[in-house]
């Protein structure tokens, strides 16, 4: 059965403890902003592929540009020269911080639910003492 929000509102102002409906709200929102950063850089993310891409577009480019100048190169050379192009840098940058806004959105979640435990807690800590 369905329960009255106003009432779950009422008995949530008085033990003191935030509205359930907001803390989900506020978590769905954080998820929204984490989704396709994990899709990326989470667990079986495309980061991986879309860095090997990055680089081979780079290789490419730098050796199209040593052919038609007709400059002598090694595979060593155009491995080395591609992962320092400003164009690889760029993609690595970015990516670095775009991991770095997932580790802060995913601590603002763990701290949400840790504070929804919480307050479930004194929930039923509450339920208890009164049945004493």
């Amino acid at each position: 059965m369905p329960r009255d929000s106003g009432s779950m509102k009422d008995t949530e102002d008085r033990l003191g403890i935030s509205h359930i409906e907001e803390r989900m709200a506020e978590r769905a929102d954080l998820i929204d902003g984490v989704a396709d950063l994990r899709a990326v850089h989470g667990s079986f993310g495309t980061w991986d592929a879309a860095r090997k891409s990055a680089l081979s577009a780079v290789k490419m480019l730098l050796r199209a540009q040593y052919t038609r100048g007709k400059v002598h190169f090694t595979e060593a050379k155009l491995d080395e020269e591609s992962h320092a192009h400003p164009d690889y840098v760029a993609a690595v940058t970015a990516a670095t911080m775009e991991r770095a806004e997932l580790v802060r959105l995913d601590a603002k979640i763990h701290a949400l639910d840790a504070i929804v435990r919480r307050e479930n807690g004194l929930v039923h800590y509450c339920a208890n003492e009164a049945r004493l």
